[in-house]
Protein backbone atom coordinates (compact mmCIF):
# COMPACT_ATOMS: atom_id res chain seq x y z
CA UNK A 1 0.00 0.00 0.00
CA UNK A 2 2.84 2.36 0.86
CA UNK A 3 4.63 1.65 -2.43
CA UNK A 4 1.42 2.24 -4.40
CA UNK A 5 0.99 5.71 -2.87
CA UNK A 6 4.63 6.56 -3.55
CA UNK A 7 4.38 5.44 -7.18
CA UNK A 8 1.14 7.39 -7.66
CA UNK A 9 2.71 10.51 -6.18
CA UNK A 10 5.81 10.19 -8.39
CA UNK A 11 3.68 9.74 -11.51
CA UNK A 12 1.68 12.84 -10.58
CA UNK A 13 4.87 14.84 -10.10
CA UNK A 14 6.27 13.63 -13.41
CA UNK A 15 3.08 14.60 -15.26
CA UNK A 16 3.14 18.05 -13.65
CA UNK A 17 6.78 18.61 -14.61
CA UNK A 18 6.18 17.47 -18.18
CA UNK A 19 3.15 19.75 -18.45
CA UNK A 20 5.10 22.77 -17.21
CA UNK A 21 8.09 22.11 -19.47
CA UNK A 22 5.86 21.47 -22.45
CA UNK A 23 4.04 24.76 -22.07
CA UNK A 24 5.00 27.21 -24.84
CA UNK A 25 4.87 30.10 -22.37
CA UNK A 26 7.79 28.73 -20.37
CA UNK A 27 10.14 28.80 -23.34
CA UNK A 28 8.76 31.96 -24.97
CA UNK A 29 10.46 34.33 -22.54
CA UNK A 30 13.63 32.23 -22.45
CA UNK A 31 13.98 32.54 -26.23
CA UNK A 32 13.93 36.33 -26.09
CA UNK A 33 17.49 37.53 -26.73
CA UNK A 34 18.83 33.97 -26.41
CA UNK A 35 21.52 34.63 -29.02
CA UNK A 36 22.28 38.08 -27.64
CA UNK A 37 23.30 37.26 -24.06
CA UNK A 38 19.80 37.13 -22.61
CA UNK A 39 17.28 39.77 -21.63
CA UNK A 40 18.81 42.82 -19.94
CA UNK A 41 15.80 45.06 -19.41
CA UNK A 42 12.60 46.43 -20.79
CA UNK A 43 12.69 49.46 -23.07
CA UNK A 44 9.64 51.27 -21.76
CA UNK A 45 9.75 53.67 -24.69
CA UNK A 46 9.22 50.95 -27.30
CA UNK A 47 7.71 48.26 -25.07
CA UNK A 48 10.19 45.62 -26.29
CA UNK A 49 12.86 43.68 -24.41
CA UNK A 50 16.45 44.95 -24.60
CA UNK A 51 19.17 42.30 -24.88
CA UNK A 52 22.43 42.28 -22.91
CA UNK A 53 24.45 43.04 -26.05
CA UNK A 54 22.46 46.26 -26.60
CA UNK A 55 20.14 45.02 -29.36
CA UNK A 56 16.37 45.24 -29.11
CA UNK A 57 14.27 42.10 -29.42
CA UNK A 58 12.12 42.42 -32.56
CA UNK A 59 9.39 40.12 -31.21
CA UNK A 60 9.47 40.01 -27.40
CA UNK A 61 7.38 42.64 -25.70
CA UNK A 62 7.86 43.60 -22.08
CA UNK A 63 5.70 41.72 -19.62
CA UNK A 64 4.17 44.90 -18.21
CA UNK A 65 4.69 47.53 -20.85
CA UNK A 66 4.13 51.08 -19.67
CA UNK A 67 4.50 52.52 -23.14
CA UNK A 68 1.66 53.55 -25.34
CA UNK A 69 1.43 53.23 -29.08
CA UNK A 70 2.00 56.97 -29.36
CA UNK A 71 5.37 56.74 -27.59
CA UNK A 72 6.47 53.64 -29.50
CA UNK A 73 5.77 55.22 -32.88
CA UNK A 74 8.19 58.08 -32.28
CA UNK A 75 11.34 56.04 -31.76
CA UNK A 76 13.05 55.48 -35.11
CA UNK A 77 9.70 55.07 -36.86
CA UNK A 78 10.95 56.85 -39.99
CA UNK A 79 14.35 55.14 -39.81
CA UNK A 80 13.45 51.44 -40.02
CA UNK A 81 12.76 50.91 -36.32
CA UNK A 82 14.97 50.49 -33.28
CA UNK A 83 18.18 48.52 -33.84
CA UNK A 84 19.90 48.70 -30.46
CA UNK A 85 20.83 50.82 -27.49
CA UNK A 86 23.91 52.99 -27.95
CA UNK A 87 25.51 52.51 -24.54
CA UNK A 88 27.94 55.38 -25.12
CA UNK A 89 25.18 57.98 -25.47
CA UNK A 90 22.30 56.21 -23.73
CA UNK A 91 20.00 56.79 -26.70
CA UNK A 92 18.39 54.32 -29.08
CA UNK A 93 20.12 53.66 -32.38
CA UNK A 94 17.92 53.22 -35.45
CA UNK A 95 18.27 50.49 -38.07
CA UNK A 96 19.46 52.98 -40.69
CA UNK A 97 22.35 54.03 -38.43
CA UNK A 98 20.88 57.28 -37.16
CA UNK A 99 20.28 57.94 -33.49
CA UNK A 100 17.02 58.89 -31.84
CA UNK A 101 17.55 62.12 -29.89
CA UNK A 102 14.34 61.72 -27.89
CA UNK A 103 14.31 58.01 -27.01
CA UNK A 104 16.64 56.86 -24.26
CA UNK A 105 17.65 53.32 -23.35
CA UNK A 106 16.18 51.81 -20.20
Amino acid sequence: MKNTNLVSRRIGQLITILFLLGSPFVWAYAACCSKHGGVASCNTTTGYQMCKDGTASPTCRCKKSTSSTTNAKGCCSKHGGVAQCDKATGHLKCKDGTQSPDCVCH
